[in-house]
């Protein structure tokens, strides 16, 4: 059974926003959700850790786990 066009739409958008960008810079991927406590507790070092290496190529890409079920899940 194949991925349905929801499941095949956030497969792409996952391609587009974090793998082809990790092609050429490191990627800190941040799985959060807006109601997680630990989740809004560590966003500002992620941030902050992201902002210090953007000259080095360092990204940080957000997915939240609420509306990326099926990416997350992969994980």
């Amino acid at each position: 059974m194949g991925l349905s066009m929801d499941e095949q739409k956030a497969v792409e958008r996952f391609k587009t926003d974090v793998v082809e960008p990790s092609m050429t810079q490191l990627v800190i991927l941040d799985f959060y959700a807006d109601w997680c406590g630990p989740c809004k507790a560590i966003a500002p070092m992620l941030e902050k850790v992201a902002a210090e290496y953007a000259d080095k190529g360092v990204v940080l890409k957000k997915i939240d786990v609420d509306e990326e079920k099926f990416i997350a899940a992969q994980f």
